[in-house]
């Protein structure tokens, strides 16, 4: 039986979160073959989230914080999070995973940070650097 490990870490609102909460619900251990997920994100989006003896909601000081606190742990910090837990795959809700973890699922849900034009309309300023990071992170991951 797996376990899947999950980094919602980038996930704070909107259709993200509504995503993940209908995976969620709508995931069976027995008829999935798992034994257990590991979700990591902030303290708010896991509340959001079903409560299920099987599903593991974890936080900490650095998911609770901005992007770039949760970027940090990104990087340096959810591998080890994910062989602790003995995470037999990484789903990466988000569409970016910096973590180098093998083997890992990701989704794209957010097209915008690959149409320059529409960055560049936001004008020069932390949403335009915000298109750029994801830009690159989910151009690594993909």
């Amino acid at each position: 039986m797996k376990v899947i490990g999950i980094d919602a870490s980038n996930l704070l609102e909107g259709g993200g979160v509504t995503h993940l909460i209908e995976i969620l619900s709508h995931s069976n251990p027995q008829k999935n073959n798992f034994k257990k997920i590991v979700v990591w994100s902030a303290s708010r989006t896991l509340f959001k989230l079903p409560n299920e003896k099987w599903i593991e909601k974890r936080s900490n000081f650095f998911l609770n914080r901005n992007l770039l606190f949760r970027l940090f742990w990104r990087l340096f910090f959810i591998k080890f999070e994910l062989k602790k837990y003995n995470c037999d795959i990484l789903f990466s809700p988000g569409g970016s995973d910096s973590s180098g973890f093998q083997p890992m699922v990701t989704v794209c849900q957010n097209m915008l940070p690959f149409e320059r034009d529409q960055a560049l309309s936001f004008g020069v300023g932390i949403k335009f650097f915000k298109f750029l990071l994801l830009h690159y992170f989910q151009s690594r991951t993909f």
